[in-house]
């Protein structure tokens, strides 16, 4: 996009049922709803070299997801990316430096007609 919406002075309804929630994880408690990834410009973050909180995690836990650094290095301020079919395999406890690999996870998220898990995962740097 060239010219950004001013998101902030539009009075257009986006849905009539929206759902948002800070409460739970995006990993287990939020099954067959949009994921939004907000932390980074480096879409995955410090997965690969530091940092192990939630996008981290997240990568981690799908490691598909790892695969978009290869199509999407670095963010622009008015850029998302869409990652669509990524699978869960892996279980974990904790958080930041007490994050450990807990064992393997078996997803069972729906599939679309081609086999595809229906997550979907929207990646973009966290802006003011």
């Amino acid at each position: 996009m060239d010219d950004c919406p001013e998101w902030d002075k539009s009075d257009v309804e986006l849905v009539k049922q929206l759902r948002v929630s800070c409460l739970g994880r995006i990993e287990k408690d939020a099954p067959n709803m949009l994921h939004v990834d907000f932390a980074n410009k480096y879409v995955g973050g410090g997965m690969l070299s530091h940092g192990c909180v939630q996008e981290e995690i997240l990568f981690m836990l799908c490691p598909e997801l790892i695969v978009s650094r290869l199509v999407a290095e670095v963010l622009e301020d008015n850029e998302t990316l869409l990652i669509c079919g990524h699978q869960r395999f892996n279980d974990y406890v904790g958080y930041a430096s007490s994050f450990r690999w807990n064992g393997d996870y078996v997803d069972t998220t729906d599939c679309d007609k081609w086999g595809r898990h229906t997550t979907q995962l929207v990646a973009m740097d966290a802006q003011v």
